[in-house]
């Protein structure tokens, strides 16, 4: 009987196998049918095989040896349709579904094998021990299936051959456990829940993110708001009714509103296609108060912001003024006022009555705020005001403004009092561009004293202003800066007496890089010397200026130092600065570590000695080797005074060669002058030969040099340099109007012949006359300005542009009527 049920039972396990495989095959013809469909014809077979390897074995054995087995719950079955989600970690108590053969009796469990796609068994198996496949945790003793989050790649049919095992009567139980990973949407909330007390009548919100957490489209319902507060809370939705795709977001935002005080309610719902949640609900609870008035300053700012536009670097803009305001019913307390950002150094606070002060209700005070940039491009930065006002402890204006590139004019001194006035003009030699600037005076501490509104300057146009008509605070101003955004500007500084004295300089666009040399010194009972100086630095220049001169045929010297803060104006007289007697030893000096230093020098008649003398000259930092002397007037009534300085330690040869008017050579002479020494005499002097109109001078050092044009009726004084003043282009700055005169000379110092065009303009910039001609090599060309125009009428011209082919010197003399005022300016 033992064999019989010993075969019954290995023919069993052969059916099993066999069985088992003609399933798969049968499941495999069936494809296209549902996978549950698949599993209850497994079932069935499963349930034949049992009969077959349990039952048959039992009714031919003897009846004496038989044992209970474990068996299926019949009123908890396996389920036919378990399903994991991706994404979703979890756990599922198998020992529900089973019951021991006695009560009491102990189950265990254990999987033995686990399939992939029960389609194709070859392939789809895994390994005996579902440990192995990472995310399965395994099969507990205690019937515990443990799973962690499966991705995407895990999707599919899985198939455990579980074994049940009854410890007490050592019989066991194998089923098969079927489960699906499948892909779902998978909804989250953040935060969970909605909670606020606001004030009666106002409004509290918050924001929630709505994400998609799993690997299929989250298809969103209608949200709904539901409960007895339901009508106090509102919804602002950018998600209801939208698919959110997998690992995508959105947000909406919920909002309680209360028109009465006490605790509100609702409930918010969002439904979807989360196969786990297709429900979410979110728990919303709102409290209402009553709103307790209390007494608070209020802040506000006018303006609220603020682009100060462009401004040339290196200047500064006019201040704008901001309007601090308590707009509330307490004092406003107004802690400090600062400038922020990376670009705060570009913006100035001027003023400040504000800070560490009080606004009553309805006052206000004031900040006032430059922009002042250092470099160009755009540049941005916060004015913060802090205060007391709870709402707004810091208020931030922004600023903004655009730097330009700066060009500076200098007119290097003024003086307008009862005495003295001072002219300036400034005039565009561009051609094409538009030039914008301001005209800026500062007090002799380099501080801003006055200011110009902005002018634009078009093409070739001119303005000429007078200090004590055109600038506040007059009398306070040391020196002029014109700045603006283009370098095509030319201009000269005029200082008179009334009608009696007048001098003009060039204005200064090239600021001095090294010693600075004074060619000229008249200090005595006749004559009288003035030095000013401006340090366009933002450093302290300490100068020492070296004095020169001769007594008894031995050099003598003299040492001055003077002292100049950045943006520092200093003026004074020869004579003041060295403090002594003999100062009529001296005739040059030179100014040492004068970088930065910009000035001039201006030479008179000493009152009441009969003469009405007036000169001066910029105060360079060049030399030349060679040097031209443009125009000889020794007459009845002119006289000409020549000087030529030495800077040098060495001993300088001059090697002088006149010229006819017409260019032609005449008896050249030398002259030799010593270290830190100087030629000085008139033309008449040198005994040039009859006819010389213009002289050269060739020096084996670099020397400086100017001339002067008097009249011997001791009234009328006019010079200028005579270092580096050719040039192809320039300007003669101003015709003499009312009656009065202007002068232009002429040299071609060149071999080659020059065609000259001169172009007569009014203030506008617009052409009143043009001229053309022609210069022959080393020829002079001498006349009135109004005699240079033969085809046209220069009356309404202002002043004279030339350019030729060739570098040429020009100069002009203006003088007055009734032979009182004598300015002279070489072209510029």
């Amino acid at each position: 009987m033992l064999n019989a049920l010993s075969f019954l039972t290995a023919v069993s396990r052969f059916f099993l196998f066999f069985g088992y495989k003609f399933t798969i095959f049968k499941l495999e013809a069936e494809r296209e049918k549902t996978m549950f469909q698949k599993m209850k014809v497994k079932q069935i077979w499963i349930q034949l095989l049992f009969l077959v390897v349990f039952i048959c074995p039992l009714v031919f054995s003897n009846a004496g040896t038989a044992q209970a087995a474990p068996q299926e719950s019949t009123t908890n079955p396996m389920p036919d349709d378990f399903v994991i989600t991706v994404g979703n970690s979890g756990s599922y108590d198998l020992s529900q579904h089973f019951e021991p053969s006695a009560e009491g009796n102990t189950l265990s469990f254990q999987a033995e094998t686990i399939f992939k796609d029960i389609d194709d068994p070859a392939s789809g198996f895994v390994c005996d021990d579902p440990i192995c496949i990472g995310w399965i945790n395994g099969v507990f003793e205690n019937g515990t299936l443990e799973w962690d989050t499966p991705d995407a790649s895990n999707i599919g049919i899985y198939d455990i051959d579980l074994k049940v095992s009854e410890s007490a009567t050592g019989e066991s139980l194998s089923v098969f456990f079927v489960f699906e990973v499948v892909s779902t949407a998978d909804i989250s909330v953040s935060p969970t829940s909605f909670n606020k007390t606001v004030n009666v009548n106002a409004t509290a919100a918050q924001t929630f993110t709505l994400a998609n957490n799993g690997t299929q489209d989250l298809v969103l319902g209608t949200f709904a708001i539901t409960g007895s507060g339901a009508s106090r809370f509102s919804i602002l939705d950018n998600c209801s009714g939208q698919t959110i795709s997998a690992s995508e977001k959105c947000t909406f935002q919920i909002r309680f509103a209360p028109t009465s005080a006490g605790s509100k309610s609702a409930t918010l719902t969002i439904p979807s296609n989360d196969p786990d949640t297709p429900e979410l609900t979110i728990s919303l609870q709102g409290t209402g108060e009553e709103a307790t008035v209390v007494a608070r300053p209020n802040i506000s700012v006018s303006p609220s912001v603020y682009n100060f536009g462009s401004a040339p670097t290196g200047g500064t803009s006019a201040a704008r003024a901001f309007t601090i305001s308590n707009t509330g019913d307490a004092t406003l307390s107004v802690s400090s006022v600062s400038l922020t950002g990376s670009d705060a150094s570009a913006f100035s606070i001027q003023s400040d009555d504000a800070s560490g002060k009080t606004i009553s209700p309805s006052s206000s005070r004031t900040v006032s705020v430059a922009f002042a940039p250092a470099s160009e491009g755009t540049k941005t930065a916060n004015l913060v005001i802090s205060s007391n006002d709870p709402d707004s402890p810091t208020k931030t204006i922004s600023l903004s403004g655009t730097a330009t590139q700066t060009f500076t004019l200098y007119f290097p001194h003024a003086a307008s009092n009862a005495e003295w006035e001072t002219e300036i003009c400034v005039i565009s030699t561009d051609a094409i561009q538009n030039i914008t600037g301001t005209f800026k005076g500062y007090g002799d501490n380099g501080t801003l004293v006055a200011e110009t509104a902005e002018i634009t300057l078009t093409p070739h146009a001119r303005k000429q202003l007078i200090i004590g008509n055109d600038f506040e605070n007059p009398d306070q101003i040391g020196y002029v800066v014109f700045e603006s955004d283009g370098d095509g500007l030319a201009g000269y500084t005029k200082f008179h007496t009334g009608n009696i004295m007048r001098a003009a300089v060039p204005a200064v666009s090239e600021v001095n890089s090294g010693d600075v040399y004074i060619s000229h010194i008249a200090a005595n009972e006749e004559w009288w010397t003035g030095i000013s100086l401006v340090n366009t630095t933002d450093e302290v220049r300490a100068l020492t200026i070296d004095f020169y001169g001769r007594d008894e045929g031995e050099t003598v010297t003299e040492t001055a130092s003077v002292t100049l803060a950045p943006g520092e104006h200093w003026a004074d007289t020869v004579k003041k600065l060295l403090g002594a007697e003999n100062t009529d030893l001296f005739q040059s000096a030179v100014i040492r570590n004068a970088a930065g230093i910009i000035g001039l020098e201006l030479f008179g008649s000493e009152a009441g000695k009969g003469k009405n003398y007036l000169s001066g000259i910029l105060l360079k930092d060049s030399t030349a080797t060679t040097l031209c002397y443009p125009h000889i007037a020794s007459n009845e009534k002119w006289w000409t005074g020549i000087v030529a300085h030495n800077p040098g330690e060495a001993s300088a040869t001059l090697n002088i060669t006149p010229y006819s008017e017409s260019g032609t050579a005449l008896t050249a002479q030398t002259i030799s002058i010593d270290g830190n020494g100087k030629y000085v005499g008139t033309a008449q002097d040198l005994n040039f030969p009859d006819g010389t109109a213009w002289f050269e001078i060739a020096a084996t050092t670099p020397v400086s040099g100017f001339e002067l044009f008097g009249t011997d009726s001791e009234q009328q004084l006019g010079g200028y340099t005579c270092v580096d003043i050719d040039g192809k282009s320039g300007v003669f700055a101003k015709l003499e109007q009312d009656g009065g005169w202007t002068g232009v000379a002429f040299v071609n110092t060149t071999s080659s012949s020059a065609i000259v065009t001169l172009t007569a303009y009014d203030d506008s910039g617009n052409p009143v006359g043009e001229e053309t001609t022609d210069l022959q090599p080393h020829e002079k060309m001498v006349e009135l300005a109004e005699n240079l125009f033969t085809e046209a009428s220069i009356d309404g011209a202002t002043y004279i542009g030339y350019s030729s082919d060739q570098p040429v010197v020009g100069f002009q003399l203006s003088g007055s009527s009734d032979d009182m005022l004598l300015d002279a300016l070489p072209g510029m």
